[in-house]
């Protein structure tokens, strides 16, 4: 709407104000919300029962996938309802030269909080809850509830014009002027396009992360490399929408070439480093590394660092650069299984057939141990203090952890030998020579 347009709005809303026919308008606002809630209530119904049905398939999963994705826009049926039922209520009032200009503010108002309310979503489906994501949600909806006043009241072209006037522009270089409209515009065009991007991607994301048939590595790859051209896209349509002319990023791009060659080398290097780490699979998800110092799992693969999780819970943030210049041991690469290892001495005299088949019933017994490969179960020494005997075992996510396995069965292997009589060898005093 233009500025006269919005003048000639409000005067005649101003003198329908002071109409008996006001209240046909408020009766028809009031209305249009009515059917939009009544209408929502039952989409929102029928969605709630084929979203259990999804959820029940896979309730773990599925359950946090809803939430994600769709959390938070069932709010926005009913004014979005509202506005197309007040939208066809304009064009009907005027079609019959009847009083609408009561109904066009609040079409108006319906459709600007449609566009807040999806900013908003947008928000949180990309960042993270915080507080300071809340106090930027806050700023956002101030902010742009304020550009809706100033455009309802027909002022916000004044504004435009002010900010884009000779006094507030400035010049870049020699021939590349820029106003403080234009910054600001490009401000918020970056800001739209930013979160759409990220948007975008993660939902590029999250669907990559849910399909089995491509590689976990490649979908990490994937998702950056996408996640990482749409906001170049955002970026370039941005600066397109607000009229700066593109080669103003030159100089940026030299300045950052610049810093790449002086500070930021480690990090391009970390960075291209994780690139490599993925695409050549030497080490993916859940893989049992032992780089340097660090032993555990590998838990996540970032743009700087891969996060390796120890036995005892504490993560290490090792830079990947390390990962390509060390030699790394992969206990997963070849055979994701890892295996465990139990040794027990029991006293001479024994039936060592006996403790053997013992030894291995308790491994068998373990749901998490795998039946292939079998459980093995040896004699591995004749000690001083009596016969030494191994069991070995086998876990198909070493990842977790194998302690508590471990003392299941080394718990089951001591009631077992208790109920069979069997004696755990005791250490024997060596005489001192004479």
């Amino acid at each position: 709407m233009n500025p006269d347009e919005i003048q000639s709005l409000l005067s005649e809303t101003w003198a329908d104000l002071q109409r008996p026919t006001i209240l046909y308008q408020w009766l028809v606002v009031a209305g249009c919300f009515a059917v939009a809630w009544v209408i929502s209530w039952a989409i929102r119904r029928g969605l709630r029962v084929r979203a259990q049905r999804y959820i029940d398939r896979d309730p773990e999963r599925n359950a946090a996938r809803l939430k994600v994705r769709y959390g938070g826009l069932e709010q926005l049926f009913t004014p979005f309802l509202a506005w197309v039922l007040l939208f066809a209520a304009e064009r009907t009032l005027r079609a019959y030269r009847q009083p609408w200009h009561l109904v066009r503010i609040f079409t108006i108002l319906a459709i600007a909080y449609v566009g807040i309310q999806l900013g908003l979503y947008a928000m949180r489906r990309v960042f993270k809850p915080s507080p300071g994501l809340l106090i930027a949600q806050r700023w956002f909806g101030m902010l742009a509830w304020l550009v809706v006043a100033l455009h309802v009241v027909g002022v916000l072209p004044d504004v435009i014009a002010a900010l884009s006037g000779s006094e507030a522009t400035f010049t870049i270089g020699k021939n590349v002027s820029i106003s403080v409209w234009q910054i600001i515009s490009a401000i918020f065009w970056v800001g739209i396009t930013m979160v759409a991007a990220l948007w975008a991607g993660a939902t590029l994301e999250t669907r990559l992360m849910h399909s089995d048939a491509i590689d976990n590595s490649m979908r990490i790859v994937i998702a950056r490399i996408g996640k990482a051209v749409l906001i170049v896209i955002a970026i370039l349509i941005a600066m397109r929408l607000v009229d700066i002319d593109i080669t103003v990023l030159s100089v940026f791009g030299g300045a950052l070439g610049v810093g790449l060659g002086l500070g930021l080398q480690r990090i391009a290097s970390n960075y291209v480093s994780g690139f490599i780490i993925l695409l050549d699979r030497s080490l993916r998800i859940g893989d049992v590394i032992t780089i340097d110092k660090y032993n555990g799992s590998v838990t996540q693969i970032r743009t700087r660092c891969t996060v390796v999780r120890a036995a005892n819970g504490v993560e290490a943030l090792v830079p990947n650069e390390l990962l390509l210049n060390q030699a790394v041991l992969n206990f997963s690469y070849g055979d994701k299984n890892g295996n465990a290892v139990t040794r027990i001495r029991v006293a001479y005299g024994t039936d060592i057939d006996r403790a053997l088949q013992i030894m291995f019933d308790a491994a068998t017994a373990q749901q998490r141990v795998l039946a292939s490969p079998a459980p093995t179960a040896l004699l591995r020494d004749f000690a001083l203090e009596g016969i030494e005997l191994e069991l070995t075992f086998w876990v198909p996510d070493p990842e977790k952890g194998v302690d508590v396995t471990r003392s299941d069965v080394n718990r089951r292997i001591w009631s077992d030998f208790q109920a069979a009589g069997i004696a755990v060898a005791t250490p024997r005093e060596v005489p001192a020579p004479a």
